[in-house]
């Protein structure tokens, strides 16, 4: 059997693995090879140095013959594009870089994919305690907050403020007529919120690690978050739609009768 072998990430965000990895999964079921992720070592403190050194090796080895890079731009696999016969003819891939994307392949094969890289049992447990508060009977709305900058962004320029986001919570409850009374808002964030942002709603704030946060926010009817990655695939995991937050107005009309997970033309940063 033809093999892939995952050997570096370059990637901070857990979310940015996740999806990388996700994408290429998709394309060795539609290609019926075996998948050998060993980044895994580039996230360790210890092994690090000595990692680094040996995917430099393997780059050299492989560049211009059977390695993929996808480094500062999305990098689409089979089925959502084609691949160059002369690496679909190679009977092991070296991938590199957080940016391979494939989101037919994720479509086609929804179901394998979640099983291999949905929560685990573990996850389950944490997410059903953390979620056991609110009521069953009540609409969850889920709301993601990042308020710490992104790396190489310090300004804050991506940043949507908690604010504007109330807002946006506001205006998708007059677009859905939904009662207020009716809704618990289910709010992941990296920092804390003054109490009065959301006042008039019931609200549950947690501040976890970004896998709890991801799974968390997936169990919601929709995700009202950040041009993230990791907005846009909770709400994949949980085939619901992502409301992308924005400083600017929000385009209703465009969001008009999608009640499930679709490719939005906002969340550009997923891409």
């Amino acid at each position: 059997m033809k093999k892939l072998f995952i050997i570096e990430h370059r990637a901070h965000e857990y979310a940015n693995r996740l999806l990388n990895d996700m994408s290429i999964y998709a394309y060795s079921i539609e290609r019926n090879r075996k998948v050998f992720n060993v980044s895994f070592f580039e996230q360790s403190r210890v092994l690090r140095g000595l990692y680094t050194l040996y995917a430099w090796m393997i780059d050299k080895w492989t560049r211009g013959k059977a390695g993929v890079w996808a480094l500062g731009g999305a990098k689409f696999l089979p089925p959502t594009e084609t691949m160059p016969s002369a690496l679909e003819t190679q009977k092991t891939l070296y991938f590199f870089g957080w940016m391979f994307r494939n989101p037919v392949g994720l479509t086609h094969h929804r179901k394998q994919i979640i099983e291999k890289f949905g929560p685990s049992p573990r996850m389950k447990r944490k997410i059903e305690n953390l979620m056991a508060p609110i009521p069953k009977d009540r609409i969850h709305i889920g709301v993601h907050l990042r308020l710490i900058p992104f790396k190489g962004f310090d300004d804050g320029e991506f940043l949507v403020s908690s604010t504007r986001v109330r807002e946006i919570v506001d205006e998708y409850l007059r677009e859905k007529t939904l009662p207020t009374q009716d809704v618990e808002l289910v709010i992941a964030c990296d920092q804390p919120l003054l109490a009065e942002t959301f006042e008039g709603y019931t609200t549950h704030v947690y501040r976890e690690d970004a896998a709890t946060s991801l799974f968390l926010l997936s169990t919601c009817s929709v995700v009202i978050g950040t041009n993230t990655t990791l907005s846009n695939v909770a709400a994949w995991f949980g085939n619901v739609p992502h409301i992308v937050t924005k400083k600017t107005l929000i385009d209703w009309r465009y969001y008009f009768g999608k009640d499930t997970y679709f490719e939005n033309k906002y969340a550009d940063f997923a891409q």
